[in-house]
C-alpha cells in the first residue's frame, strides 16, 4: 500500500514481473481510499506501473466500481499522484449518485481539426 494526499490505495496482481522500476502486473486490483471516507476499486486482467513516475497504464479492459460510480472500457492511465483516470476507448460510466469519488475521470480534449 501507499499514501498520497490524504487518499491511501494499494496495487495487487496475481503474479508480477519487476524491470528495474516497472511492474508488470497480471489480474489486476488497485483499492484506493479517500481521505473522506470514500472508496473507487479499479480491476483490469492486466497493466504497467512505473513507480518513477507514479504512473499505471494499459491496454485492457478496466472496470472501475466507486461508491456511486461504475465505469467500464478498453485502455487506460490513472496518474497517481494527482489521482486521475484516463479510460481510452468504449467507456460505459453509470453514475448512481452526485457525490464524488476518489478519482475523477480526466476530460480528454477534442481532437483538432487541421486546416489544408
Amino acid at each position: 500500500g501507499h499514501s498520497e494526499g490524504g487518499t491511501t490505495w494499494s496495487l495487487v496482481g496475481a503474479n508480477a514481473v519487476i524491470r528495474g522500476g516497472v511492474c508488470e502486473l497480471k489480474d489486476v486490483t488497485l483499492v484506493m481510499n479517500g481521505a473522506d471516507g470514500r472508496k473507487t476499486t479499479i480491476r483490469s486482467p492486466e497493466c504497467t506501473y512505473n513507480q518513477s513516475v507514479g504512473l499505471i497504464e494499459s491496454e485492457a479492459p478496466v472496470h472501475v466500481v466507486g461508491d456511486d460510480l461504475d465505469i467500464r472500457g478498453i485502455g487506460y492511465d490513472i496518474l497517481m499522484k494527482e489521482k486521475k483516470l484516463r479510460i481510452r476507448n468504449r467507456v460505459r460510466m453509470e453514475v448512481m449518485g452526485a457525490s464524488r469519488s476518489v478519482l475523477q475521470p480526466v476530460r480528454t480534449p477534442p481532437k483538432e481539426t487541421l486546416a489544408p
